[in-house]
């Protein structure tokens, strides 16, 4: 009798590439090309769609992109291995990845008196009120402006505000401050 020398159709091996997206093609969902190499040095080109829900390290899985498969078998997977760059405007909220955070910077009298300020967003920007009272740290949420999930609605951005004193003070917005240090019984330390 004669054996057999392998035995039939054989699945190809799966593939590994990374690939580093901005925050902004994590957030549309923007489709990506990719060049991967063979073992014999030939380049393919793919392009990718980044699903809903991909946070940082997170890895797709390509059905058929791997290496070719063997005697008729099936080719194996590509697993992709997602990166997000950092972006100097954000930063992901610790307890919840597809939540963003962004620092809004304000003046004094905008945290005292309330105000309308511009504040960005990976798309553009809105216009975020402000209310009176305002401390330094407190957080104040822009829904629908963070990162979409799996189910593909998208998490909130964390606008967090943060009062920026100016660094010089002319003589009459001086008179001003004295002024309210005067006529004012608030104590910081107190509350």
């Amino acid at each position: 009798s004669q054996r057999g020398g392998g035995g039939g159709p054989r699945r190809g091996g799966d593939a590994e590439a990374e690939l580093t997206i901005s925050l902004a093609d994590a957030a549309n969902r923007a489709t990506k090309r990719v060049t991967l190499t063979d073992a014999e040095g030939t380049n393919r080109t793919l392009d990718v769609k980044v699903p809903p829900g991909i946070t940082d390290g997170a890895t797709i899985r390509l059905t058929g992109q791997g290496g070719p498969g063997r005697e008729g078998g099936v080719a194996g997977d590509l697993l992709l291995h997602l990166r997000i760059a950092p972006d100097p405007r954000f930063r992901v909220d610790a307890a919840d990845p597809f939540t963003l955070i962004t620092t809004v910077p304000i003046a004094p009298w905008e945290a005292a008196l309330g105000a309308k300020v511009h504040v960005p967003t990976i798309d553009s920007e809105v216009v975020l009120t402000i209310p009176a009272g305002t401390s330094s740290g407190q957080r104040l949420r822009v829904r629908g402006h963070g990162l979409p999930r799996k189910s593909g609605d998208r998490a909130d951005l964390i606008a967090e505000a943060r009062i920026v004193v100016p660094p010089t003070i002319e003589p009459e917005v001086r008179a001003l401050y004295e002024r309210l240090a005067a006529e004012s019984n608030f104590d910081p330390r107190a509350a």
